[in-house]
């Protein structure tokens, strides 16, 4: 049988010089598109951090219907509740919230530091969550039934009443020159970093805004989506906040970090 034109040719193939060209293409190609979707998971991951946040916050509000105003505290050294315990486990332990056995679950943000959580170990035993308000010494903390009230001495029903020095508020717990607090402003839980973990940053379940120690303290609001920091507040919503935003409800330097993730 006799041959075709066609299939006497012999096949080309790739030179070395257009092999390289077309990985060329590819390699500026994967560096135009990593970026984007570097941004798009790092979106997701702060969607998914006002998600926990937002679920989070609905919780502690149904604590505080239970238990006239009081919200859970940040370490409860007090025994008020029979034993030592931090937010996560008051919440874990009293039937607020599902315990996430050995993992973080809903109580700490997917773009911040923590490590792994053994089999038999708890979200409180390395503390590596979102961070409550600590607004003073361990058996300070807030009180939301009256939005002109909203912090107070535990047990005591009165309001603490020299230990605040912010710019922003008054001793007496006030905003200056503004009669109220608005449940708006007032922060449950958010995004936090303990700076003398470095260069860990680990999350912390505390953010330590005391007027003794506002340098010192490496316990922080942290900055970590965007320059934002995410946050619920004591009316339910969870948003994320800018620098000029935090300063509005009176979160200056240093009571937070901007940090990488």
């Amino acid at each position: 049988m006799q041959q075709t034109p066609h299939a006497l040719q012999p096949r080309r193939l790739f030179t070395l010089i257009e092999l390289l060209v077309v990985i060329a293409i590819i390699a500026i190609l994967a560096s135009m598109l990593l970026p984007a979707l570097s941004k798009a998971r790092d979106k997701a991951k702060a969607i998914s951090c006002i998600s926990n946040l937002k679920n989070l916050g609905l919780p502690m509000l149904m604590y505080a219907d239970d238990y006239a105003g009081w919200i859970p505290a940040p370490y409860d050294q007090t025994k008020q509740t029979g034993t030592d315990r931090t937010w996560t486990r008051t919440l874990i332990d009293f039937n607020y919230a599902n315990d996430p056995g050995a993992s973080y679950g809903i109580f700490s943000c997917p773009s911040g530091r923590r490590t792994a959580l053994k089999a038999t170990q708890k979200i409180w035993s390395t503390g590596h969550c979102y961070g409550a308000w600590r607004p003073s010494s361990w058996i300070h903390w807030w009180n939301i039934q009256n939005e002109c009230h909203t912090w107070h001495f535990l047990g005591q029903g009165q309001r603490a009443a020299s230990w605040w020095t912010s710019p922003i508020y008054t001793s007496s717990g006030t905003y200056t020159g503004r009669s109220c607090i608005r449940h708006s402003e007032v922060m449950l839980l958010g995004d936090s970093v303990n700076i003398n973990t470095a260069p860990n940053n680990f999350q912390v379940y505390y953010i330590n805004r005391t007027h003794s120690s506002p340098v010192s303290a490496g316990e922080k609001l942290a900055i970590r989506h965007a320059g934002q920091a995410n946050m619920v507040f004591a009316d339910g919503h969870a948003a994320g906040l800018g620098q000029s935003g935090l300063a509005e409800i009176g979160w200056v330097m240093p009571y937070f970090a901007v940090v990488i993730p």
